[in-house]
């Protein structure tokens, strides 16, 4: 009987009650962590606790179904734990990963939401790790979801634009497609200019060159450097951090646009209007066909970097000691 009352209230209609779409919390203090759910017009939820408990702070979303759908777990000294549909990060790229965030879209504009908006309805600044573990899944999968391109912020929490949503201070060993520049991501004017020659010109590739290139640094490794006092209470860590810049390339590649590349290579100077290689042309041209049922080859390079100066600070008062500011006394009731 009690649950199907609990049904019924979920489901708001037999209950005669209305909620409003959006986000609704039933917790937001530091003891109780943050816990609610979101809701959207067309009946659909997911709900969201976050705690930090022992000094872990662990996140978790679930599905209408009571799927658990994403869960983070940031340790700290551990790399931090980020797994999509019981689908565990592992390195950038990773396939199986990368196929869980895509099946995430289903629930991508709750997800959106929530990591849009929690900032602005949980502000405390002794919640940023509870909310960072509901941030993170979004940033993730954004790719899938889409951002919100009238939703420009750069706040405590997270920097967006149109293109792109980045939650601040995520550990830099996990590397999303989009990464806040401090933790990993070279800025553009600080990066060399993309080198088609560094895969062979993309030989095979249908549509000419090598096209747009997207980046992301991996195998990062952190160097611890020095430390220093706060004048107020506190202490930071300086570290040198190295890694590997990848500059990756996809589209279609087909044996017509490979003859089309060798033809032009071999005998006409690297023009591809030459008139020797048209018969090659005409053949790219049917293969070329093919990419609309066929997936892209992608084709990739690295450079080592690194970024010096990478400091992370911890403030101290009669509360204790926190990471990235002062730490927020017992919340009390």
């Amino acid at each position: 009987m009690l649950k199907q009352a609990l049904v019924c209230c979920l489901f708001l209609a037999a209950c005669g009650e209305s909620v409003s779409p959006g986000i609704h919390l039933t917790a937001a203090d530091p003891e109780h962590g943050i816990r609610g759910d979101v809701t959207d017009e067309d009946g659909g939820v997911i709900r969201f606790e976050s705690r930090v408990v022992d000094g872990t702070a662990r996140a978790e979303v679930t599905n209408r179904d009571g799927v658990v759908i994403a869960r983070y777990e940031e340790h700290d000294v551990d790399r931090t734990k980020i797994e999509i549909a019981g689908v565990p990060y592992r390195f950038a790229g990773d396939q199986p990963f990368e196929d869980a965030l895509a099946q995430l879209a289903t629930d991508g504009p709750l997800i959106r939401l929530l990591a849009y908006d929690l900032v602005t309805l949980v502000s405390a600044p002794g919640l940023v790790r509870e909310r960072r573990g509901l941030e993170v899944p979004f940033q993730a999968a954004q790719r899938h979801i889409g951002v919100l391109a009238a939703r420009g912020a750069n706040n405590g929490d997270y920097f967006s634009d149109a293109d792109r949503y980045v939650v601040k201070n995520v550990d830099p060993r996990i590397i999303l497609d989009e990464n806040w520049n401090v933790n990993g991501a070279v800025p553009e004017g600080e990066r060399r200019p993309d080198d088609d020659s560094r895969v062979g010109d993309c030989f095979g590739r249908c549509g000419g060159g090598c096209g747009s290139w997207s980046h992301y640094t991996t195998n990062i490794q952190r160097n611890y450097q020095y430390s220093f006092d706060i004048e107020n209470g506190g202490w930071c860590n300086v570290y040198n951090s190295t890694a590997d810049m990848v500059h990756r390339t996809c589209g279609c590649k087909t044996h017509g646009c490979a003859a089309h590349d060798y033809c032009v290579r071999t005998w006409c100077p690297g023009d591809p209007g030459c008139a020797f290689c048209w018969p090659e042309a005409v053949w790219a041209g049917v293969t070329g066909i093919s990419c609309l049922f066929m997936g892209d080859t992608c084709w990739s390079y690295a450079d080592p970097v690194s970024f010096d100066n990478d400091v992370q600070c911890f403030y101290c008062n009669e509360c204790g000691c926190a990471e990235g500011s002062p730490p927020q006394c017992p919340w009390v009731p």
